[in-house]
């Protein structure tokens, strides 16, 4: 009777994608990957999934550093270049961003600048808002390695919440994107995070997005011993005031002085504000 619930639970989790605002159109499984499930709870009691048995299952923690925790699914019937998972990868620190997570997908950097992405569509996970986006990416052997390159698609589903967010991926070679997206699917509609992972509010607006960007832009100061001026702040996602004074004479009353050419009180409170 479990066995047959939970068939049938995969089933409808299938057709509901299907349905849902990002259109995707995912063949059924092939036979020899019908499978039973069972409900995977999070070690760090953040969230519960249902989770094909036979896929292979890997969990990291997260550090005390800020890296995230992170569940991967590995399908059985896949290796090397056409390997196919999906990850549950939850960023809990309040420093992290869902809006920099996308913008960081949406602007490939060194190591990636062959990734194409899509455009963000909203959807939701849990009942909750959220955004998914599609890259198109470069599967390359190891080095020293023989074979050509594999064209590839990384899906992530960015779901907010009060404090930091999670992020759904579906990694999977172009031509296998269909007969595995049932399986996300599932993941994406069995989801269910705990009750303290709670929603979060409104996301940042677009035009506060922007000074927020412009200031994280910065390089790192170009001289050791000169004042810290805006356009010279370390580049990094959190800040500790310490990072924006010059140490003990910065937190002086009569701090900055003559340091800045006779700044004004206004422009000085901004500063340390």
């Amino acid at each position: 009777m479990g066995t047959r619930i939970l068939r049938a639970g995969l089933l409808c989790a299938a057709l509901a994608w299907c349905a849902n605002a990002l259109a995707w159109s995912p063949s059924p499984p092939e036979r020899e990957e019908q499978q039973d499930l069972k409900v995977y709870a999070a070690p760090d009691g953040s969230y519960r999934v249902a989770v094909p048995k036979i896929w292979q299952l890997n969990w990291t923690a997260a550090t005390p550093g800020g890296a995230p925790s992170e569940l991967q699914l590995i399908a059985p019937s896949e290796s090397g270049l056409q390997h196919t998972s999906i990850s549950i990868i939850h960023y809990a620190a309040a420093h992290r961003t869902p809006e920099r997570y996308l913008r960081d997908l949406m602007n490939p950097g060194f190591g990636s600048k062959n990734d194409v992405p899509g455009t963000p569509t909203a959807t939701t996970v849990a009942g909750q808002r959220a955004t998914a986006l599609d890259v198109a990416t470069q599967r390359y052997p190891v080095l020293g390695m023989a074979g050509d390159p594999v064209a590839a698609l990384q899906r992530s589903v960015v779901a907010p919440e009060s404090a930091g967010f999670f992020v759904l991926r579906y990694d999977v070679p172009q031509q296998l994107v269909a007969k595995y997206q049932p399986y996300f699917a599932l993941v994406l509609d069995s989801f269910a995070p705990n009750a303290h992972s709670a929603p979060a509010a409104e996301p940042i607006p677009a035009a506060e997005y922007a000074v927020y960007e412009a200031f994280f832009r910065a390089q790192a100061p170009r001289l050791p011993n000169g004042p810290q001026f805006f356009e010279d702040v370390p580049r990094g996602r959190t800040l500790v005031s310490e990072t924006l004074t010059l140490g003990k004479h910065a937190a002086q009353p009569d701090w900055p002085g003559s340091d800045l050419g006779g700044v004004s009180a206004d422009m000085t409170a901004d500063y340390r504000a």
